[in-house]
């Protein structure tokens, strides 16, 4: 500034003014730079004209994705869009006339889940043998969705952790020693769900038992006894316990079934064991174990081939189609994605309207009510969620959760060949133990490098397209990973910058960046200056994160990629 000894730079919404010394506000230089501060005060001698000033700036940074996973459609919702008149015009200043009802414009999002009665867990011990303490079987008769549980049982006695030994291991039949009056036995399942899995409910349990005695030959009648059955979580401890009390025992083979309907329902967020206890009364009453069926309701992802585009499935005929209106006449929409008064077909995170000419924004609002749960997100003009392509309007909806709750859904911009989880953790240590992300805290559920309060939930590839390469620049990709508070179920990552086929760079570990009950954010960066074979400037780039297992879940917020032109000014 003239006859002044220093200035001061103040970026403002990523523009720089300069200011005087004397306190008032100077103009903003509109040029193609960016001024990065480092928390430093900056104090430099500048050239006379403002070409001396251009040649002083750092390079130019571009943020080029910013997302924190806050957006797209909820699963299973009944959705209503209303838009104010003067948010659409064309390119001659006509306005569209708006959405102002109720009837105009409404759809049900696509449902993610399938659900079936299925044997989630059974065998009938035809293949088993005796291994020092245990018993062996080859494999698993029937098995759905579950991971493969440990081919083999052991067994102890009763709430104890001495182990048992058998009267017999036969084909067909584990002859466990020990008699009920001196505590029965106990054995246990393991229970992880899978990765296209989202919950199942426990309906019941068919165990087939044999009445032995002391020396494991058929048993006399007379004889009383049950099987208890307890779910217990690796985070939440004792979930439930079904105990049908004793009834009497037919001499020989006989079978009983365990209702479990009324225990609480598995949603992945823990690994699960599953304790059978064997008890009864009557001397020399000993039990051995035939055939177990465990039954269940399984929901299942809705997944799909192929990766769901992030964009309406608007055909041929609708992109071509346009009309010879005047130019004094309003644009019109030819096509909604998904369309009214339908149940989305084609799941994707974000809503699409196609007007039948080029079109620009206005003024105003656009409503996004949730008649599901009656919540309501309100967007404005020259929101980052609002964009227009040509003649297509492209809105992003707030996936709006409540503290604690989860909800599968489809985020916007993003392909996935499956659902992921939308998840507004409350801090009870359910998922994370951090006060600080309850909603009505001051930090408005945020805690370290978390922005917001939601994360994303992930056990399938996620991909977006981002831009092209620029030769000559840096690119510094980063996102912030949640390890909840049980963190065996942590499946590592890969987070890849690619262009087709081609890996630019990536990230990959199996191991957790932090402790249990922690957000960490990791990042690499690649430069541009030289390409690999086969990839020219110009080319698309695309970002791909990875649960590098198919067990567990990954919990992502924050991703952030940029570049900065190293080329020159």
């Amino acid at each position: 500034q003239q006859n002044s000894s220093a200035v001061a730079l103040h970026v403002l919404q990523g523009k720089v003014r300069v200011d005087g010394n004397n306190g008032k506000h100077g103009e903003i230089i509109k040029a193609n730079r960016a001024v990065m501060l480092a928390g430093t005060r900056v104090k430099r001698e500048l050239a006379p004209s403002s070409h001396g000033f251009l040649r002083h700036l750092p390079p130019k940074i571009n943020m080029l994705v910013k997302d924190d996973f806050e957006h797209g459609l909820l699963a299973d919702q009944n959705y209503i869009i209303r838009m104010d008149s003067a948010v659409i015009r064309d390119l001659a200043g006509n306005r569209f006339q708006g959405i102002y009802d109720d009837t105009t414009w409404n759809f049900n999002s696509t449902d993610a889940v399938t659900s079936r009665n299925a044997v989630i867990l059974a065998d009938d011990f035809s293949d088993v043998t005796k291994t020092g303490n245990t018993a062996a079987f080859g494999s698993w008769n029937h098995l759905n969705g579950i991971e493969a549980p440990a081919t083999s049982l052991s067994f102890f006695k009763g709430d104890t952790t001495t182990a048992l030994s058998f009267h017999n291991v036969t084909a067909g039949e584990i002859d466990v020693k020990n008699n009920m009056t001196a505590g029965g036995w106990d054995t246990s399942l393991v229970l992880d769900l899978d990765n296209s899995t989202v919950s199942i409910k426990l309906t019941s349990m068919v165990i087939d038992l044999r009445l032995t005695n002391n020396a494991g030959t058929p048993q006399a009648t007379g004889k009383s006894s049950r099987i208890i059955a307890e779910l217990v979580g690796s985070v939440s401890g004792l979930l439930g316990k079904v105990d049908p009390g004793n009834s009497p025992c037919p001499s020989g083979p006989y079978t009983r079934t365990l209702d479990l309907s009324s225990l609480p329902t598995l949603d992945g967020s823990e690994s699960y064991t599953l304790h059978l206890k064997a008890r009864g009364t009557g001397h020399g009453h000993n039990k051995s174990l035939q055939a177990i069926a465990l039954k269940g309701n399984l929901a299942a992802f809705r997944e799909s081939s192929e990766a769901t585009k992030p964009f309406g499935n608007f055909t041929p005929a609708d992109l071509t189609e346009t009309t010879s209106e005047s130019d004094d006449s309003p644009p019109s929409v030819i096509a909604l994605h998904p369309a009214n008064n339908s149940e989305e077909a084609t799941p994707s995170g974000q809503l699409k309207m196609l007007f039948n000419e080029p079109i620009k924004f206005g003024t105003g609002r656009v409503f996004i009510q949730n008649v599901t749960d009656w919540s309501e997100s309100t967007l404005v003009v020259g929101s980052r969620q609002l964009s227009i392509d040509g003649r297509i309007l492209t809105i992003s909806p707030p996936a709006k959760l409540k503290d604690g709750s989860k909800n599968l859904g489809w985020l916007a911009d993003w392909e996935s060949a499956a659902p992921v989880i939308f998840l507004n953790p409350s801090g009870d240590g359910t998922w994370y133990d951090h006060d600080d992300l309850q909603d009505d805290r001051p930090s408005l559920g945020m805690i370290g490098s978390m922005p917001n309060p939601g994360i994303v939930s992930i056990n399938r590839t996620i991909r977006r397209e981002f831009g092209t390469i620029t030769a000559g620049s840096r690119y510094t990709v980063s996102a912030t990973i949640g390890l909840r508070t049980n963190d065996a179920t942590f499946p590592g990552y890969n987070i890849r910058l690619s262009s087709g086929d081609t890996t630019l760079a990536k990230l990959t570990s199996n191991t957790p960046p932090g402790p249990a009950n922690s957000v960490n954010t990791v990042g690499f960066s690649w430069d541009a200056s030289t390409l690999p074979d086969g990839v020219q400037p110009g080319d698309p780039l695309a970002i791909e994160i990875i649960p590098a297992s198919d067990s567990g879940y990954l919990d992502l917020n924050a991703l952030r990629i940029s570049a900065i032109d190293q080329s020159g000014k």
